[in-house]
């Protein structure tokens, strides 16, 4: 059976971990791996960069009920981030960005999934808020591994 690979995602704009998450999944595909890239925001109309067409993209939130970013959208965005990492199957998850990585060890708390969160920034120079970094905290423990792009990250 070919490995596959689920990467999550806020979006799909014109960004760094944009960039990079699209440049590994381009790595994978031509390496024989299937990559399954999830979006979990609504602003994935056109992706600012090319996606190869062997790429499987999902938008998670594009029939969400809830307009509002709240509590009840982000239980909504785990549930339904669960069950597409369930029914896909992956041997491994890769996340970017704090929210992201966040909702992703969230849906796959509970299962086998080894996950691996990408930090794209030093984490000790933005202040997310007490509730996000304290959920970073808490949680970041659970992912198989962390990604950083620095030395200095890998030791905060």
């Amino acid at each position: 059976m070919a490995k596959s690979v689920v990467m999550v995602i806020s979006s799909l704009s014109l960004g760094g971990a944009e960039r990079s998450a699209l440049d590994l999944c381009h790595y994978l595909v031509t390496n024989n791996i299937h990559v399954h890239l999830i979006v979990t925001g609504c602003s994935m109309l056109k992706s600012a960069f090319e996606i190869d067409q062997r790429i499987v993209v999902t938008n998670i939130v594009k029939k969400s009920r809830y307009s509002r970013k709240n509590i009840f959208s982000f239980l909504e965005k785990i549930i339904r981030l669960k069950y597409h990492i369930k029914r896909i199957e992956p041997d491994s998850v890769i996340s970017y960005i704090v929210n992201v990585n966040i909702l992703t060890i969230l849906a796959t708390r509970f299962s086998c999934t080894k996950v691996y969160v990408s930090e794209r920034s030093y984490p000790g120079s933005r202040n997310y808020g007490f509730l996000i970094d304290k959920l970073r905290e808490l949680l970041y423990p659970f992912a198989t591994g962390i990604v950083v792009q620095t030395k200095a990250s890998s030791l905060w």
